[in-house]
């Protein structure tokens, strides 16, 4: 049986680790005076990554949930 909790900490791990990715990115192409501002917000996408991730840790260990979630075909 799917474990909906997980499956939605997963959706939100998944949107975290894509909008870190995109914050890493940009810093490539920002202007040198917007330099700091950007990486701030790259390191607070870097934070909610990992908070993403030990809530998926967590809820696995006081759930017993599998890593791997069923998914429809």
């Amino acid at each position: 049986m799917e474990c909906k909790e997980l499956l939605r900490l997963m959706n939100q791990y998944h949107a975290s680790v894509r909008a870190y990715g995109k914050s890493v990115a940009r810093l490539l192409d920002v202007p040198e005076v917007e330099f700091d501002q950007a990486y701030n917000l790259t390191e607070q996408t870097l934070r909610a990554y990992r908070a993403s991730r030990m809530a998926i840790d967590n809820h696995r260990k006081q759930h017993g949930c599998s890593a791997r979630l069923a998914t429809s075909a």
